[in-house]
């Protein structure tokens, strides 16, 4: 190995030098990035529910407040109604009190 530039002992060092830094990385970089990874995730993952719970109640008063409209046009329709009968029952009873006065 010494004909290629190879020193036997040289290369074990960078070897053990080479594991050691990639056991501190490890320890001190790897772990730390997926925590924070996985703590973003876990902060997506909760402002997602959040989101789709919002949405859930905001469905949820639309269609109370679709009811409610209905109702109020319901409401508003009877009264309509009602305004127009007494209305033709007053018209017919002032026809008849014409009609008396006339004759």
């Amino acid at each position: 190995m010494t004909e290629l530039g190879i020193n036997l002992p040289s290369l074990i060092a960078y070897l053990v030098n080479f594991g050691v830094l990639l056991g501190i990385l490890f320890l001190f970089a790897y772990k730390p990035l997926l925590r924070v990874i996985d703590q973003r995730a876990d902060r997506i993952r909760e402002s997602l529910e959040a989101a789709d719970a919002a949405r859930r109640e905001a469905d949820s008063s639309r269609e109370a407040i679709e009811q409610q409209i209905n109702e109020a046009r319901r409401e508003g329709q009877r009264l309509l109604d009602q305004a127009r009968e007494a209305a033709d029952r007053f018209r017919g009873e002032e026809m008849d009190r014409a009609r008396q006065e006339a004759e």
